[in-house]
């Protein structure tokens, strides 16, 4: 599985609305990357974004939130906490200067709850 560029932008992006070394969970991540890239089938009938909606569909959760993160925090621009916090170390990114990055400085990233798994793979499939 590849991990598209724009989809790392989109979370880095996001996260520059965020304080530095301020946590936000990844539930706030998920509904303002959802938003900047159009997807509202996650949106209550109210409007409001239904994380657990999102978060239950795999796909678009690893696609677009998960291993997007998991790309910054090997660049050293994120940190992804326990209990999913996601917090921003820096003022900017010069992403152009490390692109792409290698497989194993992903899995670097992965804590224990992420064993197993396969960091280009979908929905758990190696």
């Amino acid at each position: 599985f590849t991990i598209p560029k724009a989809n790392v932008e989109v979370v880095w992006k996001v996260m520059q609305g965020f304080d530095i070394g301020k946590g936000v969970i990844t539930a706030k991540v998920a509904e303002k990357v959802c938003k900047a890239i159009g997807i509202d089938r996650f949106d209550r009938e109210s409007g409001n974004f239904d994380w657990a909606k999102f978060f239950g569909n795999r796909r678009d959760y690893f696609a677009y939130v998960y291993y997007p993160v998991k790309v910054l925090v090997a660049y050293g621009v994120l940190r992804h906490e326990k209990h999913g916090i996601i917090v921003r170390l820096v003022e900017n990114w010069d992403h152009q200067a490390k692109l792409p990055i290698e497989y194993e400085d992903v899995l670097a990233t992965m804590d224990d709850e992420d064993e197993g798994r396969n960091p280009w793979a979908i929905s758990g499939s190696d």
